[in-house]
């Protein structure tokens, strides 16, 4: 039988800490989260959905996401500072595991996001 890691380590807590008892629980099975891969759009999905948006930061947001490979978060970090226009790159700060990195920008990304610019005026 497996258990929890919340309910052996309730457990050995009360023994060992309020009981006062040596460790009895080693032997317990733990149960082990299954590793599972991401299921994935098909571009075509993908394309639908951002020729369907309507909304041009929206728009901008998908695209990121999509073409350049950006999670949520670097996307919602991003400063205009980051986009390298002449080298087509985006330097995403304190990406996962606190390190920057270089990511392709894509072209008609760029073009939107430069609507997106002109018309909102987002602040540095």
């Amino acid at each position: 039988m497996l258990f929890s890691h919340k309910s052996i380590n309730s457990i050995k807590f009360y023994y060992e800490i309020v009981m006062g008892m040596p460790n009895r629980f080693y032997s317990i099975r733990r149960s082990r989260k299954e590793l599972k891969l991401p299921s994935i759009l098909a571009k075509v999905d993908v394309l639908r959905m951002i020729d369907f948006t309507k909304i041009l930061k929206h728009k901008c947001l998908i695209s990121l996401l999509y073409s350049s490979g950006l999670r949520r978060s670097e996307v919602l970090d991003l400063k205009i500072t980051d986009i390298d226009s002449k080298s087509m790159l985006l330097k995403v700060r304190q990406a996962k595991g606190n390190r920057d990195r270089y990511t392709v920008l894509n072209q008609s990304v760029l073009e939107n996001l430069r609507k997106y610019y002109k018309i909102y005026k987002p602040k540095l």
